[in-house]
């Protein structure tokens, strides 16, 4: 696995995919995943610490994930088919790891407001990644 940080996030208002950047912490290779817009000012308002009024989608898994006396531990993007990714929550629940299939923008969002690691498969990354100026 490679540990990888949000280096980027590009919103054109005006189409509904929108890109996020992941880079290696270690290297200069970045992964590129689409995004639809939603998502995409969600995780945007997560990296600006906007405050919602209501709760929102993540924050109630996060308080689920605590409720059941769980932590997130981290998030791994793992595989890749086409141009679609696809991500694991990783929970460590008494002692044990427990993975949860999730979208890459769901896990990306927990990842940043929960400050877990956020990791790509080899694979993923030696099929998709592009290299950064």
């Amino acid at each position: 696995m490679i540990a990888v940080e949000l280096s980027q996030i590009l919103i054109n208002d005006r189409s509904d995919e929108q890109l996020i950047f992941l880079k290696e912490i270690d290297g200069d290779r970045q992964l590129r995943i689409v995004l639809r817009i939603f998502e995409a000012l969600l995780i945007d308002r997560v990296l600006k610490g906007t405050e919602n009024l209501r709760p929102l989608t993540h924050d109630l898994l996060i308080g689920t994930i605590h409720a059941l006396d769980a932590e997130l531990d981290k998030v791994i993007i793992n595989e890749v088919h086409g141009q679609v990714f696809h991500a694991q929550l990783v929970l460590i629940k008494d002692g044990e790891e427990v993975f949860m299939d999730a979208r890459p923008s769901d896990g990306i969002t927990l990842a940043l407001k929960s400050e877990v690691p956020l990791y790509v498969e080899s694979s993923v990354f030696e099929s998709s990644s592009e290299k950064g100026d």
